[in-house]
């Protein structure tokens, strides 16, 4: 009768670890970014932009700041990192950071600084915001804003 309330104690322990470990973050992840035109949730995140720079052209030095909607479910910070790409793919250092609100939110945030010797032409951002969930689980987000000029 014992070894039968350890075993199943040890069950009862083992799948509690796993859903708060593991399964909660698929069930209620924590983040979802949505299109700037509806409320749908971005299906191949890695693919479409999910930060809208707020102009079409931007000058070297110029901090790049863009509209972002999203849905967070859980207050955590998050670890970034951006990359500015053209032909060339700069990366900047992380930061932390993240989004601020729990739930809905529509916000314009900073992204990063043009640099001064950045060449002129098409460019975007690309980068990871990546999540520590709990002590068994990190989850990584790809993000990338969509597309805009550098000019002089």
């Amino acid at each position: 009768m014992k070894l039968t309330i350890i075993g199943l104690s040890l069950i009862f322990i083992s799948m509690s670890i796993f859903y708060i470990g593991i399964l909660d973050e698929y069930i209620r992840p924590a983040i979802i970014y949505h299109s700037p035109l509806s409320n749908e949730a971005i299906g191949a995140p890695g693919l479409a932009a999910t930060h809208y720079t707020t102009k079409h052209q931007y000058k070297r030095g110029e901090m790049v700041e863009a509209r972002v909607n999203y849905t967070k479910n859980r207050p955590l910070v998050a670890d970034v990192q951006w990359k500015l790409s053209n032909i060339l793919i700069l990366t900047y250092p992380p930061r932390k950071g993240g989004l601020p609100a729990l739930g809905h939110a529509i916000k314009v945030i900073p992204i990063e600084i043009i640099p001064k010797d950045s060449k002129l032409g098409t460019h975007f951002f690309i980068g990871t915001s990546t999540y520590r969930i709990n002590f068994f689980l990190s989850k990584t987000y790809p993000i990338r804003t969509n597309d805009f000029e550098v000019v002089e």
